[in-house]
């Protein structure tokens, strides 16, 4: 197992190279269609899952395998991320095998320090799944007396704010007190997340999440990835509407605005992340120019 959390250490690390450039992009081009940007991040998501490297002359990540285990070498645990002035400054600190442990059984220590760690990050991945699921068990079971409303869409009075809801037969859950005009907003909204697959890689998302959870950036790409799909919905939303049109569209999201901030794998809620950015950005949305 020790073996395993060693590889999954060494993706994670790549894996922050593509990261920091998808948040560079994201800050330099401020007015970059979100569906692109969303697409930036499913690279990070690929790299993460993938458990490969694909390796190529011209790549911008200096090493595929940052930490390297050996106990049975000179050294425990060396740092080979490419950059040796890097290096050269924490293989300097790192303590050799021959100085701490002596030579005698020095691999079984070594060894089992990296199965202990692997069986704390199993932990936190299963507490992580299992907080996941229970979100979803209570999610599903307060909306189980709702009532078909028409196609996929479904009126419940527990629902607060609208959202999605299933991966394989989404449905679209919204409240009983809410106006024709927003209700039109609110479906387009989460159709265009349908329509976008969201409903499915949302979740995939938050299984990554689980699995390198002791990653800051994982943590920072995730809660980034998930303001994107919402503004690149309102993009796609509004892409037609007029200036009232989008006041309207504006007025819904922050009639149906969340209050909840939980990090889960679903549901998808029409006022779920950043509402005040969001009314912002469809106030001022211009389509892109080439």
């Amino acid at each position: 197992m020790g073996e395993i959390f060693s590889n999954l250490l060494n993706i994670s690390v790549t894996a922050v190279y593509i990261i920091l450039a998808t948040v560079l992009v994201r800050t330099i081009f401020r007015n970059m269609p979100r569906k692109y940007l969303c697409l930036l991040w499913g690279i990070t998501g690929l790299r993460l899952a993938l458990p490969f490297s694909i390796e190529s002359a011209i790549s911008l990540i200096p090493s595929r395998e940052t930490f390297t285990v050996d106990p049975y070498s000179g050294w425990a645990v060396r740092m080979n991320s490419g950059v040796p002035a890097v290096d050269s400054a924490v293989n300097g600190v790192i303590v050799t095998e021959e100085s701490y442990f002596g030579m005698d059984g020095s691999a079984a220590a070594i060894t089992s320090v990296w199965d202990k760690l692997a069986c704390f990050w199993l932990a936190g991945t299963v507490i992580i799944l299992l907080y996941g699921i229970i979100s979803y068990i209570r999610v599903k079971r307060s909306v189980s007396t709702a009532v078909l409303l028409e196609g996929n869409i479904m009126q419940c009075e527990t629902v607060k704010s609208p959202f999605i809801l299933g991966i394989f037969k989404p449905k679209v859950y919204i409240p009983f007190d809410i106006d024709e005009a927003t209700r039109n907003h609110v479906i387009a909204h989460e159709n265009a997340h349908i329509s976008r697959f969201d409903h499915i890689t949302k979740p995939l998302s938050f299984l990554v999440l689980a699995v390198y959870w002791f990653n800051p950036f994982v943590w920072l790409a995730y809660i980034l990835f998930c303001r994107d799909i919402e503004k690149a919905c309102d993009e796609k939303v509004v892409d037609s509407m007029d200036g009232e049109s989008r006041k309207a569209y504006a007025t819904a999201l922050l009639q149906c605005a969340a209050g909840h901030r939980r990090i889960t794998a679903s549901p998808l809620a029409f006022g779920e992340v950043s509402v005040k950015d969001r009314i912002k950005s469809v106030m001022n949305y211009k389509k892109p120019a080439f």
